[in-house]
């Protein structure tokens, strides 16, 4: 995959030695410089270009791979170990995204704590259909649950008819980066999935999917947030969420042919949580589950190819 630049933030709590003011300057210098410089985060434009690589996943990913589905669940009670072993154990579909091997290679000032097992992101797909593993059990009873709490009887109805009917395949499909990976990334990932899946589908057919099920970290202004709350009439209108944290899963959602948010603020712990910004109004951190037809990726896709083309 091609480099991306990546911005970096530096916190300076004080004036580095350089930066002082010589002894001759007056107090009212002095006091200017404290007053901009004090207390203050400086955002540094520095670019940092870093060369990613898509590789299929490996038992040494398992742990990053966990990393980051904790930060997508929080502390939902799902074994996140068990559905790493379940992404490992189909190891020809989907990709972990890594610094490439040749850049690490001749990047001579990395960091001591940094790894070329560090993965940055990664994209599969599960079949919560089939009863394979007690994680993806684990999982549609926590979407229920939320479903019932924050959804509509008609999300209760479709949600139930589509997973437990019996006449549906559906494929959980993950996509989870570290915050500050550029989402150019998405597209090629995306495509790779497709054309893993498809290969992978001629030898089982537990991989073919009649749906997608996708979890998206997502945000609020308050007051959609009070709305929603109190609204129990329709499909999730699509002006309520303010931020997508993958910035393509807005066209997954806009295809979707259900979906429901429900509030994820309150836990701590979670690596995107806290309080978001967003034209000076202070968000509220969301999960947004959708269910969106297999029909639905070739549009989405083609979305992706005019806002993130490479």
């Amino acid at each position: 995959m091609s480099s991306y630049g990546k911005k970096r933030r530096v916190n300076e709590n004080k004036v580095e030695e350089a930066d002082k003011p010589e002894e001759d300057s007056s107090e009212d210098e002095i006091e200017n410089i404290d007053d901009e410089e004090s207390d203050s985060d400086v955002e540094i434009n520095e670019e940092v270009q870093i060369e990613f690589e898509a590789l299929p996943p490996q038992p040494g990913d398992a742990d990053g791979i966990t990393r980051l589905l904790q930060q997508l669940f929080g502390k939902a009670h799902i074994d996140l170990g068990d559905l790493t072993k379940t992404i490992l154990s189909q190891d020809h579909v989907g990709s972990v995204v890594k610094q490439s091997a040749d850049q690490l290679a001749e990047d001579s000032d990395q960091d001591d704590d940094e790894s070329e097992d560090d993965i940055f992101g990664f994209i599969s797909v599960i079949n919560i259909t089939k009863k394979e593993s007690p994680s993806t059990n684990q999982l549609k009873n926590w979407i229920f649950d939320k479903c019932k709490k924050c959804g509509t009887q008609s999300d209760n109805d479709q949600l139930n008819s589509v997973l437990e009917g019996g006449k549906h395949s559906v494929g959980f499909l993950i996509t989870e980066r570290f915050i500050n990976i550029p989402p150019q990334l998405a597209l090629p990932l995306h495509k790779s999935l497709q054309k893993d899946l498809g290969l992978a589908s001629q030898k089982s057919p537990k991989f073919n999917f009649d749906y997608y099920l996708m979890i998206s970290k997502t945000f609020k202004s308050p007051e959609s947030s009070a709305s929603s709350k109190t609204s129990k009439q329709g499909k999730e209108s699509k002006d309520e969420i303010a931020l997508f944290a993958n910035a393509e899963d807005e066209y997954f959602h806009e295809e979707s042919m259900l979906s429901f948010s429900f509030p994820v603020s309150e836990e701590g712990n979670l690596a995107v949580g806290g309080k978001w910004s967003g034209d000076d109004t202070e968000l509220n951190v969301y999960r947004t589950v959708m269910l969106i037809p297999t029909t639905a990726i070739k549009p989405i896709i083609a979305k992706m190819e005019k806002t993130l083309a490479l």
